[in-house]
């Protein structure tokens, strides 16, 4: 795993990670997104609209997927970032995620934060790279600083999501899917 930080001036951090999840699980997941529209006893629409699938979490490699994301060496790894800016090291334990299919249609995301107290990330599962469909963050005033490319194996994972601005400038290019996966972990900072 590559991990870049990118700090704000109120110590807020968001990690760009590349190359986060191995090859051979990499490789597993992607096969796992391509069954979104041969599968339909593995996927389902959001409540809300017709233009998101989403994984129900019933396959192999799903549950290997969630073993990795909980496993203490792949959590030591990213629990240690806030080490090199001289902040204490975190515990971290593994709450939920999930694998997102979006469709062209589904349109932009405006500014906002999440409601969530926890780390969270967004890991991008493509065989295609599109250089503007990743996610844009945003200052707390909502200009933007910067917008990812939509890569494989490439994505973010944000400290705090309530105070994290970002959005989506993009709808899901044109003959494509999205797919992506959000996750989530619990923290508390180690005392020193």
């Amino acid at each position: 795993m590559i991990i870049n930080t990118f700090q704000y001036a109120n110590k807020l951090q968001v990690l760009l990670v590349d190359k986060f999840f191995s090859d051979d699980l990499l490789e597993q997941m992607l096969v796992m997104c391509e069954t979104s529209e041969t599968h339909p006893d593995d996927w389902q629409y959001a409540e809300w609209t017709n233009k998101r699938k989403i994984h129900k979490g019933n396959t192999a490699t799903y549950k290997i997927l969630e073993e990795t994301l909980s496993n203490a060496e792949f959590l030591s790894q990213l629990a240690a970032w806030p080490q090199t800016f001289g902040r204490p090291p975190l515990t971290m334990q593994f709450i939920d995620c999930k694998l997102w299919a979006d469709y062209p249609g589904f349109g932009t995301l405006d500014a906002h934060t999440d409601n969530t107290p926890h780390i969270q990330g967004q890991i991008f599962l493509t065989r295609e790279t599109h250089k503007t469909h990743g996610t844009s963050i945003m200052n707390s005033d909502q200009q933007l600083l910067f917008t990812l490319p939509y890569r494989n194996n490439y994505g973010w994972v944000m400290q705090d999501c309530r105070e994290t601005m970002h959005s989506r400038e993009f709808d899901t290019a044109p003959g494509t899917v999205r797919y992506s996966l959000i996750f989530w972990h619990y923290y508390e900072e180690i005392p020193q």
